[in-house]
């Protein structure tokens, strides 16, 4: 959790009645808040347990307890919980947050990309003004990993770098730089069925539509291992066997290799 968790009580109204020696049930009158809150006020609230009729203790767990509820939503960088006002047994909760800095530009790495292939990353995980949230960078880095994955490059690594923006005017957002290493284009050499009795091993290629050999003479296939495509053409191997009959048939196992480096 990040330190700067602050769970702050400061005093209003009749000061007298908030004694810290000697923790109160008060009844929550209003809450309201203070600063950006990028979703609607009673959704945030009702992660809380601080709505209006509300019964907690001042002091006591109930406001620490809500400060890490909002934590948990991974939005902010700072939250602040304070009593702005007290009456008899009322209390007027004031709920302060600093959202987390949004990025304002997406940058690569000189050199790890076409500017083809940059122009694509950047427009599929559109992070321009998305807060710098945990769950929204790693969504990122995992849209990267796939786009180069579908173009056969399985072994690709992502990394990062968040830092202050480069222009004035965005002084509360960051810049993110990628580096990417695609590595190699891998491809599949070949294709191999153990304990096949019923059907000839060239039938049961021709049923994977999706996942072919890496052939000099078919310019027309990638060769590219998609594991997504690999799963269905698997299915469509049992149902081959389903039409004749076969309703128990299964894949016992399957196994990938690397012949060498690059396939």
């Amino acid at each position: 959790m990040p330190s700067r968790m602050h769970a702050q009580v400061i005093l209003g109204g009749d000061t007298n009645l908030l004694n810290y020696a000697n923790p109160k049930e008060y009844i929550i009158s209003n809450v309201r808040f203070e600063g950006v809150v990028p979703f609607d006020t009673g959704i945030m609230l009702s992660s809380t347990g601080l709505h209006p009729g509300a019964k907690i203790r001042i002091p006591g767990d109930d406001l620490s307890k809500a400060i890490t509820s909002l934590w948990k939503q991974g939005i902010f960088e700072d939250i602040q919980i304070y009593a702005e006002q007290v009456k008899g047994n009322f209390v007027w909760l004031v709920i302060r947050t600093r959202e987390k800095k949004r990025i304002a530009t997406v940058t690569f790495k000189p050199g790890t990309l076409t500017r083809h292939e940059a122009k694509d990353v950047a427009e599929k995980i559109r992070l321009t003004n998305q807060p710098s949230t945990e769950s929204v960078l790693s969504k990122a880095e995992n849209t990267i990993k796939e786009y180069f994955t579908d173009k056969g490059y399985p072994d690709v690594t992502v990394e990062y770098k968040l830092s202050p923006s480069p222009f004035a005017k965005d002084t509360n957002r960051l810049k993110i730089e990628y580096n990417i290493n695609i590595g190699p284009k891998v491809r599949i050499g070949d294709i191999h069925f153990i304990g096949v009795t019923e059907f000839k091993t060239g039938k049961l290629y021709r049923t994977m539509k999706d996942t072919k050999r890496k052939r000099w003479w078919d310019p027309f296939n990638s060769g590219k291992l998609i594991d997504d495509d690999f799963e269905k053409d698997k299915e469509k191997i049992l149902d081959k066997y389903k039409e004749r009959g076969y309703r128990d048939a299964r894949i016992v196992r399957d196994s990938i290799y690397r012949l060498n480096p690059n396939r």
